[in-house]
């Protein structure tokens, strides 16, 4: 072919192409991207939502790495077509309501983990299975000496054949690891963190019914609890933008673990971020457009965001699935939303924290309307919320006022620093307090007041 002396080559290499691509993302969002892509399968499979007897079974060792599921494989055209592409191509046909989005998840997972990956499926039509060497595929070339991005199947692929629906599923492995991965690995606490972090991700899909195993245990789903009474429910509100996407906000209250306590912001029933506790989710402090500073005091607080869609790129997520696009048309108002859901929440939890405060004996004030108001409401999960619970907004309910029966009361009042140390020092007084009460009996002798 005669060169065209105006072509500039901009084509990428693969070495930048994979730095790029694995850079910033942790070794537990590329496992859970390939925990995604067996969840989206099982989607396609079971299109009720219902993934009971599915499973996905994670193995993590010091230089291997393994997944295996059976939510119904990749069919052979698929993965011809575009599941070992980089990028999804126009065309493809999606998913609905999925979680991955950008068609880079499982490539990007593999070149994170190590330098050698191996995919076996087995579709109801089809069968393959894929092995490559990371070195020899970035040394691989055309016949004209760019770099060749394409796979090969082994030469035993089926096409055209009748599978069991129970035989079908994935087998990934990838093995040796990379020295840095396989270090990190031994010499931390990887595999628990790994599994808090799939325990929350994955909570809905757990739910739903898919078992999801970590080195031979079965994980749990981590779904957040509200706590309600008949004076006290849950805030509710829903939107569907023109887009398509649906919003649902839930706002209210739980039990007091600090930890958990904050907003669980979803995309697709996939966790994105949770418990989130910063400005982003309306945390901002005093000057901010928010609410105070998420801290102790507020441990009861549970929000929760849902953005589902149809189409997952209309969702306001990353490519990593673990940040939101905070510049979104469709969360900035959910944003909004949310901060003006939380704020008779917050006005509570700030009226339990005075109930708390001591009287002004010293002791523990007697009446405690808002504690007792909020421990007398019951646990109820996400499953078990009706519309009996729910509400426009979070109220608080109106208290009896009561005489606390208290016989003293706080005096204050501010003076010169120097003229109240010069008092102190020719009355005795040892403190501010003691001169204060000195002064004011001082007064009560010299007037002659006589108070029963």
């Amino acid at each position: 072919m005669e060169e065209n002396g105006k072509r500039i080559n901009g084509s990428p290499t693969k070495d930048l192409f994979i730095f790029v691509l694995t850079r910033d993302l942790s070794l537990e969002d590329a496992i859970n991207d390939l925990i995604d892509n067996s969840i989206d399968g099982a989607k396609r499979l079971r299109t009720d939502g219902n993934y009971e007897g599915l499973f996905i079974k994670i193995l993590v060792e010091a230089n291997s790495f393994r997944c295996d599921d059976n939510c119904g494989g990749i069919t052979i055209d698929i993965a011809r077509q575009y599941a070992f592409r980089f990028g999804r191509p126009e065309g493809m046909q999606k998913t609905s309501f999925s979680i991955g989005q950008f068609g880079v998840g499982m490539k990007r997972a593999f070149f994170k983990l190590g330098k050698d990956f191996y995919v076996h499926s087995v579709a109801l039509e089809s069968e393959f299975t894929v092995s490559v060497s990371l070195d020899e595929w970035i040394d691989q070339k055309t016949d004209t000496g760019e770099d060749d991005w394409s796979f090969e199947f082994k030469d035993d692929y089926k096409e055209n054949v009748k599978n069991d629906l129970e035989k079908t599923g994935t087998q990934i492995e990838v093995t040796p690891l990379h020295d840095d991965i396989s270090k990190y690995i031994e010499e931390t606490s990887f595999v628990e963190n790994l599994r808090l972090n799939i325990e929350l991700k994955h909570m809905e899909n757990i739910f739903k019914g898919i078992d999801i195993f970590l080195n031979g245990e079965k994980l749990r789903s981590r779904r957040p609890e509200f706590r309600v009474s008949d004076l006290m429910k849950i805030a509710k509100f829903e939107k569907t933008f023109e887009n398509g996407v649906k919003l649902e906000l839930l706002c209210g209250i739980g039990d007091p673990t600090e930890e958990d306590g904050g907003w669980y912001i979803f995309c697709n029933d996939r966790l994105l971020l949770g418990p989130e506790q910063t400005a982003l989710s309306g945390w901002t402090g005093g000057g901010g457009d928010g609410v105070a500073m998420y801290h102790h005091q507020f441990r009861h607080f549970r929000g929760i965001v849902y953005f589902r869609s149809e189409d997952s790129f209309k969702l306001p997520w990353n490519t990593a699935k673990n940040d939101i696009d905070a510049s979104s048309s469709v969360f900035l108002y959910a944003r909004a939303k949310m901060i003006e859901l939380m704020k008779p929440v917050i006005k509570l939890l700030n009226l339990v924290k005075k109930d708390k405060e001591m009287g002004e004996d010293g002791q523990p004030k007697e009446y405690q309307p808002y504690v007792n108001m909020v421990n007398s409401t019951n646990t109820v999960s996400l499953s078990e919320i009706t519309s009996d619970v729910t509400q426009n907004a979070f109220t608080i309910p109106i208290v009896e006022k009561r005489d606390t029966g208290e016989k003293h009361v706080t005096i204050s009042y501010k003076k010169e620093k120097g003229l109240v140390d010069y008092l102190k020092s020719i009355s005795g007084a040892d403190s501010n307090k003691d001169l204060g009460e000195l002064t004011f009996n001082y007064y009560i002798d010299q007037e002659d007041i006589e108070y029963e």
